[in-house]
């Protein structure tokens, strides 16, 4: 952001000591205070229900998709509780995989790694990653149903085989 000052009023015409200071007291003030992670708007697109669908989130003014690559149920279970929904009953990781389609534009996340407590998907940790093509789109089907499970409302993964 650009900030318009007064002539002869930027940080570089400031004696020395008080510019130190400032750094200081800035240090100091962003180390101890944390800034709440911001809610990312989340929708299912492409499915025959509101309860299914190609993940997208909203970003930048506009919606993007969010690639698979280690996308698991526990991801999965952010979105669907983020979305009001009790649990998941199937996680995709791809789009060859669900019948929600590919998606366009930007793929705003990758390599998430959700523990499952998050509030909303810009709370989990997230890899690094380059492109990835819509062909790994997420594809999520979210219940309000009571299902099996160890206290986890998760049921199938559909992509590496993997059953919950």
């Amino acid at each position: 952001m650009k900030v318009s000052q007064p002539a002869g009023m930027g940080m570089h015409n400031l004696p020395i000591r008080i510019h130190i200071y400032c750094v200081i007291i800035f240090t100091f003030l962003s180390t101890q205070f944390t800034v709440p992670h911001p809610v990312a708007a989340v929708r299912l697109a492409g499915g025959s229900s509101e309860a299914e669908g190609r993940v997208e989130v909203y970003i930048n003014r506009e919606w993007g998709t969010v690639c698979g690559w280690s996308w698991d149920p526990l991801d999965s279970k952010v979105v669907c509780q983020q979305l009001g929904y009790k649990g998941v009953k199937q996680t995709y990781f791809d789009s060859s995989r669900h019948n929600f389609g590919a998606g366009t534009g930007q793929t705003w996340l990758r390599g998430l790694r959700c523990t499952g407590s998050e509030a909303n998907l810009l709370q989990c940790p997230s890899g690094v990653g380059g492109v990835c093509p819509h062909s790994y789109d997420v594809g999520v089907v979210c219940t309000n149903e009571d299902l099996p499970g160890e206290g986890e409302h998760m049921h199938r993964y559909v992509g590496q085989g993997r059953e919950l």
